[in-house]
């Protein structure tokens, strides 16, 4: 049961750092502009979107190092 678990929270760790990664930027100061008022209000903005996106991506780079090699090969 634990190690299902382990395997969902790998599986779904993409996901969670995209999500939880654009309220932290949502203080820092710059170029950080809504991307459409009208199509997705004034909360999702470009940095947010950009911070989002690079934590997914890294932390996906990094999963390939964390595997357990495969018996076939």
């Amino acid at each position: 049961m634990l190690f299902r678990v382990l395997q969902l929270v790998y599986f779904m760790a993409p996901a969670y750092l995209a999500n939880m990664a654009p309220p932290f930027v949502r203080y820092w100061k710059g170029w950080n502009r809504p991307i459409s008022r009208r199509w997705l209000g004034s909360h999702k903005t470009v940095v947010g979107f950009g911070v989002g996106v690079l934590g997914a991506v890294l932390y996906g780079a990094t999963r390939p190092a964390t595997r357990r090699p495969s018996p076939e090969g």
